[in-house]
């Protein structure tokens, strides 16, 4: 089907991006008996419209794409058996969410000092903005403050709602979550951060940011798990010996 003919209400919601749907279609071409891409694609399509109406309306906020992309694959793993290998997922997955850290990994690192503070009013003027939106609309992200410790280096904020962790929630797609929640450790990589998380709002009642130049000192007392669902989630060293019992693997 093609998009513009897709059934979905223009005026509460919007499409899904481009970038998730050649991912999408990727895996599909790939993994799917070939004789059934076309009409899989469709279910997914289908399923997608679905999953819309019972979706908040969220179209109108700016930035909104990512929540339309993760419902597309929802509505892909809902509806298709041949599913790829979870690393492939994973980076299918990261291509639609943030790509764009490639290109700007090459030029930021988030080690040298002015790279550093540039971050820290990046993701400062981001949660303000999500701040606004969410008094506007209290399904959306719900972010405390952000703040930046100079000394260190480090980022500090938390969202106390994510849309997509209450969507895979209320039909049944918390074990997918993992592939969204993970883009951040996986973008803030391209430009040489660490992500220090202990909670997302998939698994507890805050997903929690602490962002921080992957050679400094601060990034270094963690290590990062991945628990039983793939979710990679962040660890004190000083507690290593305990990993083996609450998570799969050590990364």
């Amino acid at each position: 089907m093609n998009e513009k003919s897709l059934p979905i209400d223009r005026e509460k919601h919007r499409i899904y991006s481009d970038p998730a749907r050649r991912a999408v279609r990727r895996m599909l071409m790939h993994y799917a008996p070939k004789a059934q891409v076309g009409a899989l694609w469709n279910r997914v399509q289908k399923r997608f419209c679905e999953l819309l109406r019972d979706a908040p309306p969220f179209g109108q906020i700016p930035h909104s794409g990512q929540f339309y992309d993760a419902v597309l694959f929802f509505a892909y793993f809902d509806t298709t058996e041949d599913l790829p290998p979870r690393e492939v997922i994973q980076q299918e997955v990261y291509s639609s969410f943030m790509a764009s850290f490639d290109t700007i990994g090459k030029a930021v690192n988030a080690n040298r000092v002015q790279h550093n503070l540039l971050i820290a009013g990046i993701f400062k003027l981001s949660v303000a903005s999500k701040r606004k939106q969410f008094e506007q609309n209290s399904e959306w992200f719900e972010p405390t403050e952000c703040t930046y410790d100079a000394g260190r280096g480090i980022v500090r904020y938390s969202f106390l709602r994510c849309p997509i962790a209450d969507f895979a929630r209320k039909h049944g797609f918390l074990a997918y979550l993992p592939y969204m929640c993970n883009c951040d450790h996986m973008g803030l990589q391209k430009i040489h951060a660490g992500l220090v998380r202990t909670s997302t709002c998939g698994v507890g009642d805050v997903c929690n940011y602490a962002i921080a130049g992957d050679r400094s000192s601060f990034y270094s007392e963690y290590v990062t798990v991945k628990d039983e669902n793939g979710l990679l989630l962040s660890v004190r060293r000083e507690d290593a010996d305990d990993i083996p019992k609450r998570y799969g693997s050590l990364l």
